[in-house]
């Protein structure tokens, strides 16, 4: 798919992402209702860009273009499958994916 990027390489690169969102530092479902999410997206985002860099220098391969390519492939289908577990697994915050309701006869009467 991508020069110097095997599928498998992406395969892993992508499912160790996920795990890592899941996973670290406690799994998501045991997480405080309401906890920051930051420390881990921005883990199981971090992760993967790492493992392709070394792969792509490993390789002899890397250039930007392929990089962002390989991250952009990776990062879209995590976060369709982390939201889709978000939604699922994180006690009391499954909500939060909705945008609050909007009582709209209150601002058309001002």
């Amino acid at each position: 798919m991508i020069p110097g990027v095997s599928n498998k390489l992406l395969l892993w690169a992508l499912v160790l992402s996920v795990v890592s969102f899941v996973g670290w530092p406690v799994p998501l479902w045991e997480e405080t209702p309401g906890a920051s999410h930051i420390g881990r997206l921005a883990g199981s985002y971090l992760f993967p860009a790492f493992i392709l860099f070394v792969a792509l220098m490993l390789n002899r391969g890397f250039s930007i273009a392929r990089w962002i390519s390989a991250l952009a492939i990776i990062f879209l289908a995590k976060f369709i499958i982390t939201i889709v577990l978000y939604h699922f697994l994180a006690p009391g915050s499954a909500h939060d994916l909705s945008p609050p309701e909007i009582d709209l006869t209150k601002i058309i009467k001002k």
